[in-house]
């Protein structure tokens, strides 16, 4: 049995895996009690996109009394990227029963935050999560916090911003203004990185950004806490929440007084070493804090950083629009937001406005060669010719804004956009949006009222799809939201990093402050 469990690993590892699957289901067949050959085997079946065989053998898994969450999460978040609606509402069921129990595990956040807009839901899944992170770190080693060490020293508050995203990520795009923004008279800015090397010009410029940059890959957690409670930090900001590559453990064994969620976790940590969360009125009123371990700090404006140092879109020929297999005339209803936040009821609405505009078209971004077949498969049990629905491949940043510029309306999904989002108004294009119950499904409204576009944020889906509508017919109408738009690409608060680092600022001392005195962390208002 090991020797066939060791061939089955060397397929893994040799990238083939249509045999290595061979090889473990011929190992599964003799021991169908092998648990870890079961693991092994949904694992290459993810990585096969073969996700209704890789269900079967989460099953099986179950009925052995394994407890195959993550990779339960791994065909939901595969069938969601492919846009495969057939198993949705069964696994989202399964799911929440799951986070219901309260049992350790690990997920990938954004495949829930995508499906579910229900802060409880969300709350409990991140209580799982960091229960699972708890016990991981519970015998490790703490490091010793000299809560003393602000008073004995001068000088400006030191913060350590915490990522493993300081390279060619959204992050360090969106954050970079605001690092080199800080007041150094204020503020000593720290890094601690745990990223991989790719040697971009955003990682380049990120790292330029700190007075000091502690490279920490490699590192084992305990040690690498230990690192950043010597350097007797003020304020811990963590970039990096529970996404994918997160080293939360290090947070979790609380190297600093006060540590932070901010900007790469749109969702609650539900745990104990987490302080406060970064956010706006918009996207996490104080109505919602029963939904938050951490408590809520509100930034005047849009809680999302940005600069204006980004290219501004220039589309080339009057010719590249059928270039991009777009139409020479016709209505462009546009959504370029991950495939796997397009849900049902939204994609319905879609529908109803093709049949509503006569030779409109909707063009998606494709993530992979499954979802223009599986969503022109659902165009048509909708009545909506297929040619209606527009393909393009993921493109990189400069080519990508540029393609803005050839579509007159994004429509926004249920998770909306954020930087995707921002983009979109920072190219000019209007963007209609619904106010969902929960972060991720609000950052479309809180990017609207920055930008001075509230008109734009429906509080339904009916009134969503009205308001599209209404645009649609009214060309003179969009101009003018797209004139506005210009104006607001430089006048804007949602585009001024030193505005936003300066706000910034001032809730950090606040929250030293609260500290300092020895409160309790408590919500703040910049």
């Amino acid at each position: 049995m090991e020797a066939r469990l060791t061939t089955a690993r060397l397929l893994t590892q040799l990238g083939r895996y249509k045999e290595a699957v061979g090889a473990y289901q011929a190992l599964a067949k003799r021991d169908p009690s092998n648990i870890t050959a079961l693991f092994e085997l949904s694992w290459v079946q993810g990585r096969c996109q073969d996700f209704s065989s890789m269900l079967a053998t989460v099953d099986r898994l179950e009925s052995l009394d394994a407890d195959p969450t993550r990779e339960l999460d791994q065909v939901a978040i595969g069938y969601m990227h492919q846009c495969d609606w057939s198993r949705r509402h069964v696994l989202l069921e399964r799911f929440i029963r799951r986070f219901s129990t309260g049992r350790p595990c690990l997920v990938n956040v954004m495949s829930t935050y995508a499906a579910v807009d229900d802060p409880e839901i969300h709350l409990l899944m991140s209580r799982c999560i960091s229960s699972f992170v708890s016990k991981h770190t519970d015998r490790m080693q703490r490091p010793e916090i000299r809560t003393n060490a602000r008073s004995r020293r001068s000088g400006p508050l030191r913060v350590g911003y915490l990522s493993g995203d300081f390279n060619d990520h959204v992050i360090s795009l969106l954050i970079g203004g605001v690092i080199e923004s800080h007041d150094r008279n204020r503020l000593e800015v720290l890094g601690y990185d745990y990223s991989e090397e790719d040697g971009s010009c955003a990682r380049k410029r990120i790292l330029a950004a700190f007075d000091r940059v502690t490279h920490l890959n490699g590192i084992k957690i305990s040690q690498s806490a230990a690192i950043i409670a010597a350097d007797e930090i003020d304020i811990l900001v963590d970039l990096k929440g529970y996404t994918f590559g997160t080293r939360n453990e290090i947070l979790a064994l609380r190297p600093s007084a006060v540590q932070v969620n901010f900007l790469g976790h749109v969702g609650t940590q539900g745990s104990s070493w987490i302080d406060y969360v970064i956010a706006d009125r918009h996207v996490l009123p104080l109505a919602d804090q029963l939904y938050w371990s951490e408590q809520i700090v509100h930034m005047p404006n849009s809680y999302l950083p940005n600069d204006r140092s980004r290219p501004v879109p220039q589309p080339t020929t009057a010719t590249r629009r059928s270039e991009l297999g777009l139409p020479a005339n016709g209505f462009v209803f546009a959504c370029f937001n991950s495939s796997h936040t397009i849900t049902p009821n939204f994609f319905a609405v879609w529908m109803r406005l093709l049949h509503a505009v006569p030779e409109s078209v909707l063009w998606l971004v494709s993530d992979n060669d499954k979802v223009a077949f599986n969503l022109r498969r659902e165009a048509g049990k909708a009545g909506v010719s297929s040619e209606r629905l527009i393909f393009s491949c993921r493109e990189p940043f400069e080519s990508y804004i540029d393609r803005f510029a050839y579509a007159d309306l994004f429509l926004d999904t249920q998770y909306n956009g954020h930087t995707t989002g921002a983009d979109c108004l920072w190219a000019a294009l209007p963007v209609v949006t619904v106010r969902g119950r929960s972060f991720a499904c609000r950052v479309g409204a809180s990017l609207l009222q920055a930008v001075g576009l509230p008109e734009l944020i429906c509080g339904s889906l009916e009134d969503y799809f009205q308001l599209a509508l209404s645009l649609a017919r009214c060309p003179s109408r969009l101009n003018a939201l797209r004139s506005r738009l210009e104006i607001a690409r430089k006048s804007s608060p949602l585009y001024d990093s030193k505005a936003f680092a300066a706000d910034l600022e001032k809730a950090f001392y606040e929250m030293n402050r609260i500290s300092q005195v020895g409160l309790k962390p408590g919500f703040i208002a910049v």
